[in-house]
């Protein structure tokens, strides 16, 4: 049995409270959860990265000298710079993060996509018949962001969009739960997907524009059934189809974008085409196989020491 040791973790949570660490590394793969004398270790990134407003605190308690011939294992679901994907990989540490890194010790999987493997029947919802669409557009986010904050505001000239959090609040949903109902308040949760189900449209912008780096909020309308309005990962049609969503990056500017969206909206024949195309293209996204593989050649390379 392989003695798994959990650290540099956010504050307010802890490893049982993240159902990738509960569900998979510990129920899953048997592995036994331990605070001394690891066999392995799984960190986060909230360590003092420099660049993280002061929130973060701390120093990497993974690379204490101690653990120096310990495997380690970086999980991350927060934005990285191509600095610390270098520094964590050239310190001889395996990293999952959502980028394509070509990396004999990387793993491509987002935080989204980890969800299929934990409760959330990713295939049943994306293949679930269109719920009847309400209303117009929904907005829901805490965090109150200028880019997303600005866009939300100019398509409001047009038609009202629901903001169901505390960014521009102007509406409420009962079925909205505590942070969104997500693992350790992600959003990814099954809240989030009913209270959007009725909209045509969700907005889905990232906090951060970076190649690579995509988080819940492209899933978000793939698995309410309704048009994703997403701006983040230049990199997304990598990952999902042409004509399964609308992209900011497709546009030149927000007005073509916005354009864009009130000729969907009007185009009932094409709003349909839209919502009904399949927008998977990187299948190995919801291939839990790929990750019991990662793990199962890290933990040989232990059982052999």
């Amino acid at each position: 049995m392989i003695r798994v040791k959990f650290t540099d973790w956010w504050g307010g949570h802890n490893w049982k409270e993240y159902p990738f660490c509960h569900d998979f590394l510990y129920k899953k793969l048997g592995m036994q959860v331990v605070d001394e004398d690891p066999d392995l270790i799984v960190y986060s990134v909230f360590f003092n990265m420099g660049n993280r407003r002061g929130k973060f605190k701390g120093t990497i308690d993974a690379w204490d000298p101690k653990y120096k011939d310990i495997p380690k294992v970086c999980f991350s679901g927060e934005s990285m710079t191509d600095e610390w994907i270098d520094k964590i990989l050239g310190h001889g540490d395996y990293l999952m993060y959502s980028k394509r890194v070509d990396h004999p010790r990387y793993f491509r999987l987002t935080e989204s996509e980890l969800n299929s493997f934990h409760g959330l029947p990713i295939e049943e919802l994306l293949n679930s018949p269109v719920p009847k669409k309400t209303k117009f557009c929904s907005f829901i986010y805490n965090h109150k962001l200028p880019i997303r904050e600005n866009f939300c505001k100019q398509l409001m000239q047009y038609k009202k969009v629901d903001c169901l959090a505390r960014s521009l609040k102007n509406a409420d949903s009962p079925l909205l739960a505590k942070r969104y109902d997500g693992p350790c308040g992600s959003g990814i949760g099954r809240s989030n997907i009913e209270v959007i189900k009725p909209y045509k449209f969700n907005i889905g912008f990232e906090n951060k524009i970076m190649e690579g780096y995509m988080t819940e909020k492209a899933w978000w309308g793939f698995l309410a059934k309704t048009v994703t309005i997403y701006y983040g990962d230049p990199a997304i049609h990598e990952s999902f189809n042409q004509g399964s969503f609308l992209c900011r990056g497709d546009y030149a500017s927000d007005k073509q974008f916005i354009d864009a969206i009130i000729e969907l909206d009007n185009d009932d024949k094409a709003y349909t085409s839209m919502i009904n195309t399949y927008p998977i293209k990187d299948k190995s996204m919801i291939d839990e196989s790929r990750l019991i593989k990662f793990y199962e050649s890290i933990c040989n390379n232990i059982n052999r020491k």
